[in-house]
């Protein structure tokens, strides 16, 4: 599943650093009692939904539904077996009979339920035999949910007569499928599904499986879609879909399994890039892993574009589910970098069909072994597909995935990724960056240390020997290890010891490297931004690979050493006293890496000299790193991180670039688009990013530089660059007057376009005008996503208001994506954002309580004053105020708090290094945008006159 717009939820955690003692420490009691005993094992539903055209139509919001379960009992110790737990929609049900195989009736006492765990306890007046398979039946009533997108939910748009249509679809990960029907609602469950869908005539059916055969009439204009037999399955991979979608037939896969993809029907020819590549990633993962799609029984896949839907992409067996921008494409309108986006959500919920569906975590503590491979392989199964080359995807997944997540995983609230969730709430928390970004970058670091051709082999193993079944962490790591060499790991050690603390124990460590005579030093140390735990002693098993300029095979990642101890020497490294060493090449390893002064400008004097001698990876993880250390607490100054960057006026490759903006825009952030320091700041980067700015043009289009020239042109004109703003600003009037603009530089004219326009009020209301006429969902993405660039208050607020009106043409999945646009792209939106939650925060709560908590962190994140700060503070003493606003605010003032300590600690070292900027700040553009047309080009032929003196 690909999650949108997630909150994280990084919390502290406290881990065995032994992996197999957290195979067996973890008892009943860590989970409060929301975990099913175990003592019923489920082999079998039969499930029939019954909805009425009332229902569908949003007249009703209760459907009836009848499921039959067939599970056998296991004795657990002493424990008497004379009753059963299980999950269902509520207490509502109507009839509860149980019988055994011989249809004799188990009598039942009565049976009770947990609405906070909802699990129902029946009990019974006699006790169950392991010998006998049971069959429980139940009569319920269960609810169709309209804004939280979970359990069995309406959607609607409208149609090509602009009426409203209505469907009903699915969402059960993680924990909904007790939501839609009663059932043993825990991944390790796994049965078959006998489904049948009751419904209104004129509408189709989908779910995991094909059809038995035609539907059956069923008397009222109702039908009955009965489905075949799914393979054992979790129950929240369970979907079905009741609506008027229509489906484009792609090209069947091994010659019996039919691929279609299907969405409302005046969308249809937005269908055909999911239905080419659906085949090409599903036959790679055929070749990758030896296991054939048709041998687990399912003999279709369905791809299916979801108007509503809360989550990004969800893996349901067989019947794959996607926002529509996720999925929908059309060649003529969509920019490559929607083409790259959808191909890749399509790799990540089709790795999943194997990684997921076939291979499922046994229990939520461990959902990394679903979601890390999935955003593993989203990057490197494209490689194996010929059409996705230019993309450059591997190299794409160290600065989309693993450079962010140092980020998030620095935080001494950091969790590990085993740690343990029970509540519905610390589930769907694990579905983080965490388990998505680390899990996948763990999993990329265990293919280095052990090669690529033993991974592939491992991968092959796990998944033949846990099909159909669930796995813990030591499944995967005992079919790696049966692969890995002892030449690959350290003398006397198994894989599964290298990687019990990548595993069970939260962060990751930085390496320390210091000159020794021809050597170097390498110690390790906890990375963290703070110094709030200088306690840990964890010590992780690191695998060293490095390179020097003598070096004939360079930049490899297998591992040359082991730092498996707090600190160990390396001799013979260096040929002569000015050589440099890079350690961890090409990022092939979850750690950061500091250097000796004297080797950081080695580093630096080769950048300088020729930066292509250094891998561009490795270039973006020097950036990436001295960036972070400048960013914690006494690890490195700010200065000193641009004095040994200043290469990157040589730096023309996307990768560096990446690293290099998502370091300068959080500082940015940090010390205010508006202030004096900020604006010094962008006349530094306007100085810095002229090189590989010049080398893009807005008017020849190259596919194979569609991210660098989306990244490089937001940048430039978000920093103030002259020469890019001026391009915008014309394109933007020619837009508005033909409505005709390249499909790849919308996201630049749109958002920056408006920001400097002389006319911002009618021209925000061009754009919206623009969202509400067009139903392509990429176009309504790109356009939301440039709604926000305006510092004018009032289109603001209005903005925030809509999208918590209902019936406004913002879709409560859009709502997140709105905010963020307002109160990111500059201080005076994070201002009128703060406000409105402040002075509407029931209101916002009421129309999504999922995301009003937060949309405050997001908020939080951008503020640096005194004055914001008291807002804040302010609010906690309001009358009759409710505990979760309440912890949601004082989470945020612990955030501006830190976030003005901080400030105070960098400022004067960035005050006396940037350029000093003009007495009088210009108008500012999107985060921190400003215009420098006035100063710019002066400041830059100062700095040349400057530099001829000394060279002089």
């Amino acid at each position: 599943m690909i999650y949108l717009g997630i909150a994280l939820l990084l919390t502290s955690a406290i881990a065995s650093p032994v992996y197999n003692a957290y195979n067996n420490a973890v008892s009943s009691d860590d989970y409060m009692g929301y975990r099913l005993p175990g003592t019923q094992i489920p082999s079998n539903y039969k499930l029939n939904i019954v909805v009425g055209k009332d229902v569908i139509e949003n007249k009703k919001n209760t459907f009836d539904g009848m499921v039959e379960i067939t599970f056998k009992v296991k004795k657990v110790g002493d424990e008497k077996l004379d009753y059963i737990k299980l999950h269902t929609p509520s207490e509502k049900t109507s009839e509860v009979k149980l019988k055994n195989d011989k249809a004799a009736e188990v009598k039942i006492k009565a049976h009770e339920f947990n609405k906070t765990s909802s699990i129902m306890t029946i009990n019974l007046e006699s006790e169950l035999d392991p010998k006998m398979t049971y069959v429980l039946s139940m009569s319920y009533t269960g609810n169709v949910d309209s804004k939280s997108m979970y359990g069995l939910y309406r959607s609607s748009f409208k149609n090509d007569k602009n009426e409203t249509d209505y469907l009903l679809t699915t969402q059960f990960e993680p924990v909904y499928a007790r939501w839609a029907f009663p059932c043993f609602d825990e991944p390790k469950f796994k049965a078959t599904f006998d489904i049948s869908i009751t419904h209104p005539k004129g509408y189709s059916v989908l779910s995991n499986t094909l059809p038995v055969d035609d539907p059956k009439e069923n008397g009222d204009d109702q039908l009955t879609t009965t489905f075949k037999t799914t393979p054992k399955i979790s129950t929240y991979l369970i979907a079905f879909i009741v609506s008027h979608f229509t489906c484009t037939q792609g090209e069947n896969i091994d010659t019996n399994v039919i691929h279609q993809v299907c969405s409302r029907g005046e969308s249809s020819a937005n269908r055909l890039l999911a239905a080419n590549w659906g085949k090409l990633i599903l036959n790679a993962f055929e070749d990758y892993t030896g296991v054939i799609y048709n041998q687990t029984g399912l003999l279709k896949m369905h791809q299916v574009a979801i108007p509503d839907f809360g989550a990004g992409a969800m893996e349901n067996w067989g019947l794959v589910t996607y926002r529509e921008r996720l999925v929908l494409y059309d060649e003529k309108e969509s920019s490559d970098l929607d083409k790259q986006s959808i191909v890749s959500v399509i790799a990540h919920e089709f790795t999943h069909q194997w990684f997921g569906d076939l291979v499922t975590c046994n229990w939520w503590n461990d959902i990394f072994l679903n979601e890390g491979f999935a955003a593993y392989f989203q990057y490197i199964i494209l490689t194996q597909v010929a059409e996705a080359s230019p993309w450059q995807v591997e190299k794409q997944m160290i600065v989309d995935q693993l450079q962010p997540v140092l980020v998030d995983d620095a935080a001494s609230s950091s969790k590990a990724l085993t740690a343990i969730a029970a509540t519905p709430d610390e589930v769907n928390a694990k579905f983080n960056t965490i388990a998505y970004n680390k899990g996948a970058s763990i999993i990329r670091m265990m293919e280095n240390i052990i090669g690529s051709d033993n991974f592939k082999k491992g991968v092959t193993k796990y998944l033949q020997n846990k099909q159909f079944s669930n796995a813990v962490p030591s499944d995967l790591l005992s079919a790696m290890e049966e692969q890995a060499t002892k030449a690959n790991l350290p003398e006397d050690t198994s894989l599964t010891k290298v990687m019990q603390n990548w595993l069970n124990v939260p962060g990751y460590p930085v390496v320390t490297v210091t000159q020794r005579g021809n050597g170097i030093i390498l110690k390790q140390n906890r990375f963290l931004y703070d110094k709030i735990n200088p306690s840990s002693k964890s010590i992780w098993m690191i695998p060293i690979s490095y390179t020097v300029p003598s070096d004939e095979k360079k930049f490899d990642t297998a591992p040359k050493a082991w730092l498996s101890t707090s600190s160990i020497p390396i001799k013979n490294v260096f040929k002569n006293n000015s050589d440099w060493v890079i350690v961890n090449n090409k990022q092939g390893a979850f750690y950061r890496v500091q250097y000796a002064n004297s080797l950081w400008k080695r580093i630096a004097d080769q950048l300088m000299h020729d930066h292509t001698k250094i891998d561009v990876l490795n270039r973006a993880q020097i950036i990436d790193d001295l960036f972070n250390f400048a960013r914690a607490d006494n690890q490195m100054k700010y200065s000193q991180a641009f004095q040994h960057l200043n290469y990157l006026g040589n730096e023309t490759e996307y990768f560096p670039w990446v690293s290099a903006l998502h370091s300068l825009n959080f500082l940015l952030t940090r010390v205010g688009d508006h202030t004096t320091l900020g604006v010094s700041l962008k006349l530094k980067v306007v100085e810095l990013i002229g090189g590989v700015y010049s080398t893009l043009s807005f008017e020849k289009d190259d596919s194979k530089l569609s991210l660098q020239r989306d990244l490089i042109f937001n940048a430039a004109c978000k920093y103030g660059a002259e020469d890019c703003i001026k391009n915008v600003t014309t394109l933007f009037e020619t837009y508005k007057t033909t409505g005709k603009i390249h499909r790849n530089l919308k996201k630049v004219v749109y958002c920056h376009g408006l920001w400097n326009s002389n006319d911002q009020e009618n021209d925000w209301h061009f754009m919206w005008n623009k969202y509400q006429s067009t139903k392509l969902s990429t176009e309504q993405a790109t356009i939301l996503g440039a709604l926000g660039c305006t510092d004018r208050a009032d289109l603001l607020k209005k903005y925030l208001e809509l999208s918590v009106t209902e019936g406004s043409g913002i879709r409560i999945q859009d709502l997140a994506t709105v905010w963020k646009s307002v109160y990111s792209n500059s201080a005076q939106g994070a201002k009128v954002a703060l406000d409105y939650w402040l002075q509407n925060y029931e209101t916002v709560m009421k129309y999504s309580k999922a995301d009003a908590p937060a949309l405050l962190s997001g908020i939080a994140s951008q503020y640096i004053t005194e004055d914001q700060l008291q807002k804040l503070k302010d609010f906690t003493t309001t009358k009759d105020l409710a505990e979760s606003y309440k912890s949601a605010v004082e989470a945020a003032i612990k955030v501006v708090t830190g976030n003005l300590e901080w400030l105070k600690r960098i400022r004067e070292d960035l005050e006396n290094y940037l350029p000093v900027a003009p007495t009088e700040a210009p108008p500012t553009t999107p985060s921190g945008a400003t215009s420098i047309t006035n100063y710019s080009s002066f400041f830059l032929i100062i700095v040349t006159i400057v530099k001829f003196i000394l060279i002089k």
